[in-house]
């Protein structure tokens, strides 16, 4: 029954993500590929610009170079980080509240814990929440198309 959760879960992870470990396989090699390919494009261009304006002024271009590639990807982090935070601000005030936990039920839960035993009522208890927490899930709408 809990493999069959967990499998559930993996599957709705993978649907909404797409991640699984042949991606990520193939994303690393992509990235050592990558690396060469920058590594061997920078010598070149190292190459080619000191026979045009000698050792100092290339390393210094190619450090400019370097550097306002760092600076933009740093500002297009923060950006779209940024970004985010907004739009989950507004999806979280948009949704309805989640249930809540309502004062008057703790004495209750407690009171049927010293009854059962807390052996028998916690895990009772747990699996009601996981249950009530899938069944939440299921009946909740379909994001919109256009989120990331």
């Amino acid at each position: 029954m809990i493999k069959g959760w967990l499998r559930y879960a993996e599957l709705n992870f993978k649907a909404k993500t797409g991640f699984g470990a042949a991606p990520l396989y193939w994303a690393a090699a992509a990235a050592v590929a990558l690396l060469a390919a920058l590594v061997f494009l920078s010598l070149t261009a190292f190459i080619w610009l000191t026979e045009r304006h000698g050792t100092l002024i290339a390393a210094a271009i190619i450090t400019g170079a370097y550097l306002a590639i760092a600076a933009v990807s740093a500002l297009a982090s923060v950006l779209i980080r940024h970004r985010n935070a907004i739009r989950a601000q507004r999806m979280l005030a948009a949704q309805p509240p989640g249930p809540r936990l309502d004062p008057s039920i703790i004495p209750i839960a407690l009171e049927i814990g010293r009854i059962l035993g807390w052996k028998k009522f916690l895990p009772i208890a747990v699996i009601g929440l996981f249950a009530a927490g899938i069944a939440r899930e299921w009946t909740k709408s379909p994001p919109d198309a256009g989120e990331d």
